[in-house]
């Protein structure tokens, strides 16, 4: 059975995918448009679909012994989910609420109203200035938790290359950066994946720092 799964592992991560999207957008229409509230049952839905991805991770690994591409997409979708997936879950909730309104002919109540307006007002402020730069760093300071936390697991499950002290493994990682098989951990795509990473890892530093130093301006409109 976990050999036909993994070997059909790519169509149930779509079925999953999309099974999560129908979930959440079901939910809010059920929510907003019948007044059906059974957040319990959705919480077990949504809970259940998140450990489907990651279960879907471990029988692969568990079947073919080693790191793959769908490993990788599996993590990102969970980081995904961890990260930027509650602030994107907030914009469709909203976008969901005011077109089941305006699909059944009704107004918001004047405190909903108020309370959409100051929402979107939050979110405008965020987008720009100060605001938007300490995002950008929590942002990065969230991606460099689970980036260690990671680790220490890759460490944990596949070994840890030793060096001598800090600035020694740091030394040897650069000199080794061209032979993964080498360093850290004691296995080649691992490796591989822990050096795409700590790209990313560094542009998305980069990125987020920059506009601690040139804070993004809201456009002038004539």
């Amino acid at each position: 059975m976990l050999e036909w799964i993994a070997t059909h592992r790519w169509w149930f991560l779509i079925a999953v995918e999309v099974s999560f999207w129908v979930l959440i957008i079901g939910f809010l229409v059920m929510r907003y448009g019948f007044g059906i509230r059974s957040h319990r049952v959705f919480l077990w839905l949504l809970a259940l679909n998140l450990l489907s991805f990651l279960a879907l991770g471990i029988i692969d690994y568990r079947e073919t012994g080693q790191f793959s591409t769908f490993q990788v997409v599996v993590v990102v979708a969970l980081l995904y989910s961890i990260t930027y997936g509650p602030k994107d879950l907030k914009r469709l909730d909203r976008y969901i609420r005011l077109k089941m309104a305006r699909w059944k002919g009704e107004s918001l109540p004047p405190e909903e109203e108020a309370r959409l307006r100051e929402e979107r007002e939050k979110e405008e402020k965020k987008n720009y200035g100060r605001l938007h730069a300490r995002g950008q760093r929590r942002g990065w300071y969230l991606h460099l938790l689970l980036f260690l936390i990671a680790h220490f697991v890759f460490a944990y499950l596949f070994g840890w290359k030793p060096a001598s002290g800090v600035g020694g493994w740091v030394e040897t990682w650069i000199d080794s950066w061209n032979t993964p098989e080498l360093f850290p951990f004691r296995k080649e795509e691992v490796n591989q994946i822990s050096r795409i990473w700590t790209l990313i890892l560094l542009i998305d530093g980069i990125n987020s720092f920059y506009y601690t130093i040139f804070p993004k301006k809201k456009k002038q409109t004539d």
